[in-house]
């Protein structure tokens, strides 16, 4: 007796072949799993509108107070509110306090820090400055597999739900 391998079997006669598995989901990668998390539109414009209220009730110093504080925790005060985190795609983690600042402070308040000089150059544009960033905000998330903002997009992050 020989120990060589059995012949492959006829090409022309397929039925002694068994069938190829079938799969009922194909995933296209791993942003699939984080899009059921993701915080849905609503919910992230909700946390714009709560974002603004929050900064105008506590005249913007206890907003950044609080900000500070949870920015650890991929938070900001109206996500904290709305059980929300900022979570990083590439590194598929939540945000880490470095990463809030920069999403945060270095863009929006950049773009605040603009408007104010705008307002106190010309009455009136700030305003304007201001009206159009939340109204780019709200398209962007419109307008987003994964609802995100200009500062999501900038810095690779996305906002969900923590009951998800």
């Amino acid at each position: 007796m020989s120990n060589l391998p059995p012949p492959p079997p006829d090409e022309s006669d397929f039925s002694s072949m068994p069938p190829p598995p079938m799969t009922s989901q194909v995933s296209s990668g791993p942003q699939d799993d984080i899009k059921a998390m993701l915080a849905s539109r609503g919910e992230r414009i909700a946390g714009l509108v709560l974002e603004i209220a929050l900064m105008f009730v506590t005249l913007g110093i206890g907003w950044m107070v609080w900000s500070l504080i949870v920015w650890k925790d991929g938070r900001t005060p109206a996500k904290q509110i709305l059980k929300m985190r900022v979570f990083r795609l590439e590194a598929r983690e939540q945000a880490s306090w470095g990463w809030m600042a920069l999403r945060q402070a270095g863009i929006g308040i950049g773009l605040g820090v603009a408007a104010e000089i705008l307002e106190a150059a010309a009455v009136g544009l700030g305003l304007l400055l201001a009206l159009g960033f939340f109204v780019t905000t709200v398209v962007m998330i419109l307008t987003s597999d994964l609802n995100q903002t200009l500062s999501d997009r900038i810095v690779g992050t996305v906002v969900i739900k923590e009951d998800r």
